[in-house]
């Protein structure tokens, strides 16, 4: 087994802010001599050390009509059941985190059945309370499993840009904005909830945006800060 890195060393692979705990792994930049290393020591850094972690391929996309040599030599490119290992570290570590509250994913393809998993897993976790996709393409079923199993009692926001989702998902969009809490000590943390370039109607985001407003307004007592 190769050596772990140390968390100084992750830290400067995760090209982020040390001091806020919040970092950036673009896979698709780290060298695949890497592989090993790297993800060996993933599990402990978000278990102990991030507090927010993106995960990319955001520089494949970037210089997709390039013959990037950084690209070429990444992990991604060279070890394509990458995606694998990074999602079965993820759900993991998502009961097992003390720090992790912001989650991000970013110009990764995810097929169905590995969203559906990997969302049923982020329900477990204690400490998450934000999540964002950004070009990552969700389908309508592994969306509304997500809808079921996460809760806007501890999510304070939640962020979907060009996930492709349409009309079908609205549903499970409402009765997640309108579940009641399972005890009545629980507050109501959601803030952002968007889904601004799905292909819903008018009155479908206008309804999104009224309940969002509506639990805002009825617990304006809440008012935890994002990362």
């Amino acid at each position: 087994m190769s050596n772990k890195l140390s968390v100084q060393e992750m830290c400067q692979i995760g090209h982020g802010n040390p001091d806020k705990r919040t970092f950036h792994f673009d896979l698709s930049s780290i060298d695949s001599d890497k592989y090993d290393s790297f993800f060996h020591s993933l599990p402990n850094f978000i278990c102990k050390t991030a507090k927010g972690i993106k995960f990319s391929c955001d520089r494949q996309v970037a210089k997709k009509s390039e013959n990037d040599p950084i690209v070429n030599n990444s992990i991604p490119l060279k070890y394509p059941r990458y995606l694998q290992y990074l999602l079965k570290i993820l759900r993991k570590t998502f009961p097992l985190t003390k720090t992790l509250t912001y989650l991000e994913l970013s110009n990764i393809s995810i097929p169905q059945l590995h969203q559906i998993v990997l969302f049923k897993e982020m329900s477990k976790s204690q400490t998450l309370t934000q999540f964002r996709t950004f070009n990552v393409q969700l389908t309508n079923e592994s969306f509304a499993v997500l809808m079921k199993y996460i809760s806007p009692y501890q999510f304070k926001s939640l962020s979907f840009h060009d996930a492709r989702l349409s009309s079908p998902v609205f549903m499970y969009i409402y009765k997640f904005l309108k579940r009641k809490p399972h005890d009545a000590k629980m507050k109501w943390k959601l803030r952002v909830f968007d889904v601004r370039d799905s292909d819903f109607t008018a009155d479908e985001f206008n309804k999104i945006d009224q309940l969002i407003s509506r639990n805002i307004t009825e617990d304006d007592s809440n008012s935890e800060s994002f990362i």
